[in-house]
């Protein structure tokens, strides 16, 4: 796991250190230095952004892997990984947001808009999700193979 280079230490317990939006456990110390994991995202943290973006369409969502793709009126708008919000990158959205921060939803993946400080802004993403699923594609149907 790459080391962590950026968020600021809001609590520590136990077992248990947050990071602004983020909770990671204890994984492993070694050479006095504290590795930690993170934990798959809470299920009230998707329940609060779906509530946030209830007026964009239908939204729902379906959990992958501990981390959950949010979909709206049937298309994939959006991650929550690591209880942080990840939206798919159009160019409608980036000149909407303006000054954009972009973040991975995992080790390896495309960069995302990374949705922190408006989350709570109902009106604003909601506007971004509308303006993110009018510049996505259709999405495309699956045909079954026949064996």
């Amino acid at each position: 796991m790459p080391p962590i280079t950026y968020g600021t230490i809001i609590s520590v317990n136990e077992c248990e250190v947050q990071f602004t939006n983020t909770k990671f456990v204890v994984f492993e110390w070694e050479q006095g230095k504290l590795k930690l994991k993170a934990m798959a995202s809470d299920k009230s943290f998707v329940d609060f952004v779906v509530d946030q973006i209830e007026n964009a369409g239908q939204i729902t969502y379906k959990k992958m892997f501990g981390e959950y793709a949010l979909y709206c009126d049937g298309k994939v708008i959006a991650l929550v990984c690591d209880n942080r919000l990840l939206v798919k990158p159009t160019e409608a959205g980036r000149s909407f947001i303006g000054n954009v921060v972009e973040a991975p939803a995992y080790t390896g993946a495309k960069l995302s808009f990374l949705i922190d400080d408006r989350i709570e802004d109902r009106e604003w993403i909601s506007n971004l999700i509308r303006i993110t699923f009018n510049e996505l594609p259709e999405q495309k149907i699956k045909k079954k193979k026949n064996k």
